[in-house]
């Protein structure tokens, strides 16, 4: 029978393989890597050094196996593509997220990478696109087709001795809690953030702490429960994404105290902000390659980073100051815009273009929030214009603005038939409009 060894960080992706290795008859072994006897630290970051000293403690046991797959994290294979000319079997990499997790400043794992990429014994496999499209930009090119996961867990245990000795890992998930008020869930951050059973019994509520296994046994143990608390830490540390027009920055700057950071003139204006519940250095690392990589696409002109607390007040502090500095411009007609995230570029162009004709010398003031596609695209009066007459006679005009842009919305989206069965939704897709 084929042997097959799973090595993983991940309880979910063992339990996928587990599933479809016995579809197929296959002799499976799989080892949860950070509370097992092959690494003997909890470790997401292999250097060479680990996993020279892993293989060659462990080589005879490797080499008794057919197959042997590594899933989050994709270091993980380094253990094997550090020594694959001793390696006598298959090995298959499981790409289930970022394939340099916790490894973006080691070349020379990109480099090891890209050059194990369609030897013989080698599989690497992404399970989504974006992973390719990640990897492409550190130059390692998959080649091999996406496999997605199939979510599906099976009732038993990993091995026939797993005794991992965590709750809800192995036995009846959890059996042994009597119930009350808090189910918490044990998945770092709810220590990281906080401690979340401490502060649940703060408020005098009984509250238990437990892994996740699965949809089923959840919902078995949750039953003896009134709720269940999960701060899931999400790979993605976007915080903020702003957008802002040269034009928002000038008026901040002509009306209010003047930025203390170094803004140059540039058509628009990005404002990031990044969170993490982890401090470190590597964080900062990871966010500061990024950046790299965006400069060197030319997808941005400049970055400025901050560098403390108060400069990333001084940041937001332009960002907020936008509607009061428009407010001593003069008068002006303010729409509040939820647009698709990837129409955000034809909308404003497109509605500059019919804004200017319409109400000429009309100025646009342009910012909002990328992230969620909603975006203030406000009209202040022409220079030495009266504002009663703007308001009162360009308000008019404006609304003709937003009738021809809701034709130019209707192509670009495909949707005429959807709309015209959900009237009631038209206003709040195209704007909502107030004088001021």
């Amino acid at each position: 029978m084929t042997k097959v060894l799973h090595l993983s960080h991940h309880y979910g992706c063992l339990k996928d393989h587990q599933y479809v290795c016995d579809q197929l008859g296959l002799d499976l072994t799989n080892k949860l890597s950070i509370w097992n006897d092959i690494i003997k630290r909890d470790v997401y970051r292999i250097t060479k050094e680990i996993a020279d000293s892993t293989w060659k403690e462990h080589k005879d046991y490797f080499n008794s196996f057919d197959f042997i797959i590594t899933s989050d994290t994709a270091p993980l294979s380094r253990i094997f593509l550090e020594n694959i000319d001793e390696f006598k079997g298959q090995l298959i990499v499981w790409v289930c997220n970022r394939f340099n997790y916790e490894m973006q400043d080691d070349s020379a794992y990109h480099n090891l990478m890209n050059e194990s990429v369609g030897k013989d014994n080698v599989k690497i496999i992404p399970y989504t696109k974006f992973e390719t499209m990640w990897a492409e930009a550190y130059k390692v090119k998959f080649t091999e087709e996406v496999i997605r996961p199939i979510g599906v867990s099976i009732d038993k245990p990993l091995s026939e001795n797993e005794d991992l000795g965590l709750i809800g890992f192995g036995g009846d998930y959890g059996d042994e809690l009597e119930g009350g008020d808090i189910l918490v869930s044990r998945y770092h951050n709810d220590t990281l953030w906080q401690d979340s059973v401490k502060m649940m019994e703060h408020y005098d509520l009984s509250a238990d702490p437990c892994k996740y296994r699965g949809y089923k046994g959840l919902v078995k143990l949750a039953k003896k429960y009134e709720a269940y608390f999960i701060l899931p830490e999400q790979y993605s540390k976007f915080a903020a994404f702003e957008l802002m027009n040269n034009f928002s920055i000038e008026l901040v700057n002509k009306h209010m105290d003047k930025a203390s950071i170094p803004i140059e003139k540039f058509k628009w204006l990005i404002l990031v902000e990044f969170s993490s519940i982890e401090v470190s250095k590597n964080e900062k690392d990871k966010i500061e390659n990024l950046l790299n990589e965006i400069l060197h696409q030319n997808l941005a002109k400049d970055i400025f980073i901050s560098q403390s607390s108060k400069q990333a007040k001084d940041m937001w502090y332009i960002r907020e100051s936008i509607s009061e500095a428009q407010k001593k411009e003069g008068g002006s007609i303010k729409n509040d815009i939820s647009i698709p995230i990837k129409d955000i570029s034809k909308f404003i162009n497109n509605a500059e273009k019919i804004s200017k004709k319409v109400i000429p010398g009309s100025r646009s003031v342009i910012f909002g929030h990328i992230g969620d596609g909603n975006i203030h695209f406000n009209i202040s009066q022409p220079v030495k214009s009266d504002k009663d007459k703007f308001i009162k006679k360009d308000k008019k005009n404006f609304l003709m603005i937003f009738v021809y842009f809701y034709l130019f919305l209707i192509s670009v989206f495909h949707i005429c038939f959807s709309m015209l069965s959900s009237f009631l939704d038209i206003r709040r897709l195209l704007f909502s409009c107030q004088a001021h």
